[in-house]
């Protein structure tokens, strides 16, 4: 899914920067976005590390800053078992997981978000799936590991959404 989001927002012009633990995956991504003519950049980041997180948005936004962010953290969660025969620790560790790299992530960007003023801290955002709408432009995640810098002098169109 992280691909696919990253591409799309490529095709639309914005600089991608990608980050996860495995590198490979993520340096595939960033050649077809290339190849397609994008911008991309990679970093390898483990998201549940609240200090990596910050200093990779800091770099990410050093730029042009952060205008959009994409979680797609994979959680580590067992697949194929009942859950009645599975450990307590095997159902928790994917929501400790989601918990933590959402929180990590969405508030590194929201710093830069909030200093650009792209959201507003002092509103309360409605509930999207995998993120929150941003307060001034309600067509943009606001979410990361995928993050997404504004491009120089224009905003990022968000198609098919009203």
């Amino acid at each position: 899914m992280g691909a696919a989001v990253a591409r799309a927002f490529a095709r639309e012009g914005a600089a991608v920067h990608l980050a996860g633990r495995t590198v490979p995956p993520l340096d595939d991504v960033a050649r077809r976005i290339r190849g397609d003519g994008g911008v991309a950049h990679v970093a390898q980041l483990d998201a549940v590390d609240r200090e990596a997180a910050d200093r990779h948005a800091d770099a990410a936004a050093a730029g042009n800053g952060i205008d959009i962010c994409f979680n797609a953290t994979a959680n580590d969660d067992v697949q194929g078992s009942p859950l009645a025969d599975m450990a307590v620790a095997d159902v928790i560790r994917p929501v400790t997981k989601a918990v933590t790299t959402t929180i990590t992530t969405a508030t590194a960007a929201a710093r830069h978000m909030i200093a650009h003023r792209v959201v507003r801290p002092h509103r309360r955002l409605p509930a999207t799936r995998g993120g929150t709408r941003s307060a001034r432009h309600p067509r943009r995640l606001a979410a990361l590991t995928v993050v997404l810098p504004r491009p120089a002098g224009r905003t990022v169109p968000m198609r098919g959404r009203s």
